[in-house]
Protein backbone atom coordinates (compact mmCIF):
# COMPACT_ATOMS: atom_id res chain seq x y z
CA UNK A 1 0.00 0.00 0.00
CA UNK A 2 1.32 3.15 -0.53
CA UNK A 3 0.65 6.63 1.11
CA UNK A 4 -1.37 7.59 -1.69
CA UNK A 5 -3.96 5.21 -1.20
CA UNK A 6 -4.35 5.24 2.59
CA UNK A 7 -7.20 6.86 3.49
CA UNK A 8 -5.98 8.14 6.64
CA UNK A 9 -4.65 12.30 7.09
CA UNK A 10 -1.64 13.07 7.64
CA UNK A 11 -0.21 16.75 9.08
CA UNK A 12 0.98 19.08 6.40
CA UNK A 13 4.45 20.88 6.55
CA UNK A 14 4.77 24.13 6.48
CA UNK A 15 7.51 26.63 6.20
CA UNK A 16 7.58 30.59 6.80
CA UNK A 17 7.72 32.78 3.66
CA UNK A 18 10.15 34.86 5.28
CA UNK A 19 12.69 31.70 5.90
CA UNK A 20 15.90 31.55 3.84
CA UNK A 21 14.50 29.35 1.34
CA UNK A 22 17.63 27.01 1.88
CA UNK A 23 16.49 26.07 5.56
CA UNK A 24 12.92 25.77 4.40
CA UNK A 25 11.97 21.92 4.80
CA UNK A 26 10.82 19.28 2.49
CA UNK A 27 9.80 15.57 3.25
CA UNK A 28 9.47 12.00 0.93
CA UNK A 29 7.10 9.57 2.71
CA UNK A 30 7.33 5.93 1.70
CA UNK A 31 5.61 3.08 3.29
CA UNK A 32 6.48 -1.01 3.26
CA UNK A 33 4.13 -3.23 2.14
CA UNK A 34 1.81 -4.43 4.67
CA UNK A 35 3.40 -2.02 7.28
CA UNK A 36 2.19 0.87 9.16
CA UNK A 37 5.79 2.59 9.42
CA UNK A 38 6.44 5.36 7.18
CA UNK A 39 9.67 6.45 6.69
CA UNK A 40 10.60 10.07 6.11
CA UNK A 41 12.59 12.34 5.11
CA UNK A 42 13.70 15.70 5.52
CA UNK A 43 16.11 18.19 3.99
CA UNK A 44 15.93 21.46 2.53
CA UNK A 45 14.44 22.97 -0.35
CA UNK A 46 17.81 23.54 -2.26
CA UNK A 47 18.17 19.96 -1.82
CA UNK A 48 14.85 18.97 -3.35
CA UNK A 49 15.55 21.65 -6.52
CA UNK A 50 19.05 20.09 -7.31
CA UNK A 51 17.82 16.28 -7.16
CA UNK A 52 14.19 16.82 -9.28
CA UNK A 53 13.80 17.98 -12.93
CA UNK A 54 10.27 19.36 -12.45
CA UNK A 55 10.12 21.55 -9.43
CA UNK A 56 7.05 22.83 -7.61
CA UNK A 57 7.72 25.35 -5.38
CA UNK A 58 5.21 26.84 -3.36
CA UNK A 59 4.31 29.88 -0.93
CA UNK A 60 1.68 30.59 1.43
CA UNK A 61 1.06 34.16 0.83
CA UNK A 62 -2.00 34.41 2.46
CA UNK A 63 -0.23 33.97 6.39
CA UNK A 64 -3.43 32.25 7.47
CA UNK A 65 -6.53 30.16 5.85
CA UNK A 66 -9.58 32.36 7.38
CA UNK A 67 -8.83 36.05 6.52
CA UNK A 68 -10.33 37.58 3.55
CA UNK A 69 -7.75 38.55 0.99
CA UNK A 70 -7.21 42.09 0.28
CA UNK A 71 -5.57 43.98 -2.96
CA UNK A 72 -2.11 44.70 -2.04
CA UNK A 73 0.72 45.63 -4.45
CA UNK A 74 3.55 43.12 -3.26
CA UNK A 75 1.34 40.76 -1.41
CA UNK A 76 4.53 38.47 -0.81
CA UNK A 77 8.20 39.24 -1.88
CA UNK A 78 10.72 36.89 -1.88
CA UNK A 79 14.27 36.29 -3.16
CA UNK A 80 14.58 32.93 -5.76
CA UNK A 81 17.49 31.04 -3.88
CA UNK A 82 18.50 29.89 -7.25
CA UNK A 83 18.44 30.14 -11.27
CA UNK A 84 14.88 28.68 -12.10
CA UNK A 85 13.22 27.74 -15.74
CA UNK A 86 9.60 29.02 -14.77
CA UNK A 87 7.31 26.94 -17.06
CA UNK A 88 4.03 27.88 -15.46
CA UNK A 89 2.15 29.43 -12.61
CA UNK A 90 -0.60 28.07 -10.59
CA UNK A 91 -2.75 29.52 -7.28
CA UNK A 92 -5.02 28.29 -4.66
CA UNK A 93 -7.34 29.44 -2.07
CA UNK A 94 -8.89 27.42 0.99
CA UNK A 95 -12.03 30.21 0.66
CA UNK A 96 -13.53 30.04 -3.03
CA UNK A 97 -14.21 34.40 -4.29
CA UNK A 98 -18.12 35.09 -4.93
CA UNK A 99 -18.87 37.58 -7.33
CA UNK A 100 -15.46 37.66 -9.13
CA UNK A 101 -12.45 36.15 -9.71
CA UNK A 102 -8.78 36.85 -8.20
CA UNK A 103 -6.47 38.24 -9.92
CA UNK A 104 -2.71 37.90 -9.23
CA UNK A 105 0.35 39.26 -11.16
CA UNK A 106 3.73 37.46 -10.58
CA UNK A 107 6.83 39.60 -11.09
CA UNK A 108 10.45 38.82 -11.48
CA UNK A 109 12.70 42.42 -10.28
CA UNK A 110 9.28 44.18 -11.16
CA UNK A 111 8.55 43.33 -14.47
CA UNK A 112 5.16 40.74 -14.70
CA UNK A 113 5.23 37.02 -15.96
CA UNK A 114 1.88 37.02 -17.82
CA UNK A 115 0.94 38.49 -20.69
CA UNK A 116 -2.85 37.35 -19.56
CA UNK A 117 -2.58 37.31 -15.42
CA UNK A 118 -3.32 34.29 -13.38
CA UNK A 119 -6.59 34.11 -12.18
CA UNK A 120 -9.19 32.14 -10.10
CA UNK A 121 -12.87 32.15 -11.36
CA UNK A 122 -15.96 32.95 -9.24
CA UNK A 123 -16.51 29.76 -7.19
CA UNK A 124 -13.56 27.99 -7.73
CA UNK A 125 -10.73 27.42 -5.55
CA UNK A 126 -7.83 26.57 -8.09
CA UNK A 127 -6.64 28.81 -10.77
CA UNK A 128 -5.86 25.38 -12.80
CA UNK A 129 -9.04 24.97 -15.10
CA UNK A 130 -9.98 29.07 -15.58
CA UNK A 131 -12.08 30.42 -18.07
CA UNK A 132 -8.85 33.11 -18.71
CA UNK A 133 -5.87 31.08 -18.20
CA UNK A 134 -2.70 33.03 -17.30
CA UNK A 135 -0.26 32.90 -20.02
CA UNK A 136 3.74 33.55 -19.58
CA UNK A 137 5.70 36.15 -21.59
CA UNK A 138 7.95 33.12 -22.46
CA UNK A 139 8.29 29.65 -22.38
CA UNK A 140 10.18 29.16 -20.06
CA UNK A 141 10.79 32.54 -18.33
CA UNK A 142 13.84 32.72 -16.78
CA UNK A 143 14.59 33.63 -13.43
CA UNK A 144 18.01 34.49 -12.50
CA UNK A 145 19.78 32.88 -8.90
CA UNK A 146 18.28 35.71 -5.88
CA UNK A 147 15.89 37.50 -8.62
CA UNK A 148 13.18 39.66 -6.87
CA UNK A 149 10.04 37.64 -6.86
CA UNK A 150 6.93 39.62 -6.38
CA UNK A 151 3.15 38.79 -6.15
CA UNK A 152 0.38 41.67 -6.62
CA UNK A 153 -3.35 40.61 -5.65
CA UNK A 154 -5.68 43.12 -8.35
CA UNK A 155 -8.45 41.28 -8.10
CA UNK A 156 -10.20 39.41 -4.56
CA UNK A 157 -14.06 39.07 -5.62
CA UNK A 158 -16.73 41.16 -5.19
CA UNK A 159 -19.26 39.65 -2.63
CA UNK A 160 -16.94 37.37 -0.87
CA UNK A 161 -13.11 37.52 -1.42
CA UNK A 162 -11.42 34.47 -1.19
CA UNK A 163 -8.79 33.64 1.48
CA UNK A 164 -5.76 31.22 2.47
CA UNK A 165 -4.20 32.04 -0.93
CA UNK A 166 -0.79 29.41 -2.03
CA UNK A 167 1.24 30.31 -5.02
CA UNK A 168 3.17 27.36 -6.82
CA UNK A 169 5.51 27.91 -9.21
CA UNK A 170 6.36 25.38 -11.41
CA UNK A 171 9.62 24.78 -13.66
CA UNK A 172 13.20 23.63 -13.33
CA UNK A 173 16.66 24.50 -11.94
CA UNK A 174 18.51 26.00 -14.38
Amino acid sequence: MSLWDDTATYPLMAASVAADADQLPYGDMSQAAGSRQRNVTIGTLAEMLRTRTTTAVQWDASRDETTALTVATGALTFRMPFAFSLTSVRASVTTAPVGAAIQLDVQVNGTSVFSTVLSIDDGSRTSVGSAAPAVLTGSPVAVADDDEITVDVTQIGSSTAGAGLKIALLGSQA
